[in-house]
């Protein structure tokens, strides 16, 4: 039925005109503390980049938006994380694919490959990222993009407004269809005030605007089941951007021969951040502190905190980015803290 809908609007009225779009990010380590010849322990949120330089992110695609249809279709390529996601994608693939329909005032009804309603550091595009890269519960405690279905209402009122998000989706991390026997839901509801973007932490605002919002994420995979919520802000005003977020996810495993659950008892993980910003003539200085436990019941190496302290410089019109920061890593092993602290520097060019 759905399909339907999509089929006999796109017959009534033209689809809006596409508008290609480039986006690069690259990233040159000054210093590392930890480049043992050998082997460099690996550590959640650390990439083990060695003095040197490489590509994190490049994508192409083309887009398009009017009153009644949106679409976006990407592909491009990025290092890895850390190198223990294993996220790595070293080869050009697809990023973005989906469409969109508004059968009404302030709802968008959209499906494809599509990031799922969940922790506002993942929604946020990497481009408005100030140190261009998530936070480690934004990458570890948050699906990224999956393929599905996601309706998107929005509230047309001044002052207070709402925005509510429902997904379903296969939940498998597949672009080539679904193998697991039940569904990804994701749900997010937020409350936003004030005339600024609230996915967005450079710029200065001349009224003060703030954004609250809820979500839970639940799937069930193959050898595990995920249950998955937080509540994440942010506060802008003038130069100022605060933000914050709390995630915690509980894994079930369950009995499969088929694939490894990854955890062998029912486990708690959790993580927050937290970030200020101040934007002053196209620089942005910002701090963000953040942390990630593994497993709530062990205090081990899992326990990972991360202290960044940065500056960005924006051109005019936001188009080339351009900033440097030194990472305090606070990883832990059976007896020690691991010194592996890194001075970095990145460029971004959006067109």
């Amino acid at each position: 039925m759905l399909w339907t809908l999509f089929l006999n609007a796109s017959l009534a009225e033209q689809l809006p005109n596409p508008q290609p779009f480039v986006f690069f990010q690259g990233w040159g380590t000054l210093y590392d503390m930890d480049e043992d010849v050998q082997a460099d322990p690996a550590g959640y949120g650390d990439p083990e980049d060695d003095t040197g330089f490489k590509i994190r992110r490049a994508r192409i695609g083309v887009k398009g938006k009017d009153d009644r249809f949106l679409y976006r279709v990407s592909v491009g390529m990025s290092s890895g994380y850390d190198t223990v996601l294993q996220s790595n994608n070293d080869d050009i693939d697809i990023v973005d694919a989906y469409v969109g329909y508004r059968p009404l005032k302030g709802l968008w009804v959209n499906v494809g490959t599509q990031k799922v309603p969940a922790s506002r550091d993942q929604i946020m595009s990497t481009s408005q990222l100030v140190f261009t890269e998530r936070s480690l519960p934004g990458a570890w405690l948050v699906p990224n993009r999956e393929v599905g279905l996601v309706a998107d209402y929005r509230t047309r009122e001044d002052g207070t407004r709402f925005r509510a998000r429902g997904g379903v989706f296969n939940g498998n991390g597949s672009l080539l269809g679904d193998n697991n026997p039940g569904k990804m839901f994701a749900g997010r509801l937020e409350m936003n005030s004030g005339p600024a973007s609230v996915y967005r932490t450079y710029g200065v605002v001349d009224s003060p605007t703030f954004g609250f919002a809820a979500d839970l994420v639940h799937n069930t995979d193959l050898s595990v089941t995920t249950t998955a919520y937080g509540a994440d802000f942010i506060f802008r005003y003038s130069g100022l951007a605060l933000l914050g977020e709390y995630r915690v996810e509980q894994l079930e495993p369950a009995n499969s021969d088929i694939v490894d659950p990854g955890v062998l008892s029912q486990t708690k993980r959790d993580g927050y951040l937290a970030q200020v910003g101040y934007s002053y003539k196209g620089y942005e200085f910002a701090t963000r502190y953040d942390y990630f436990d593994d497993n709530k019941d062990i205090d081990n190496a899992g326990d990972v905190a991360q202290l960044l302290v940065g500056v960005t410089y924006h051109t005019r019109e936001d188009r080339v980015r351009i900033g440097g920061g030194y990472q305090m890593r606070l990883e832990r092993d059976a007896t020690s803290v691991i010194e592996n602290d890194t001075a970095r520097l990145w460029i971004q060019i959006r067109q």
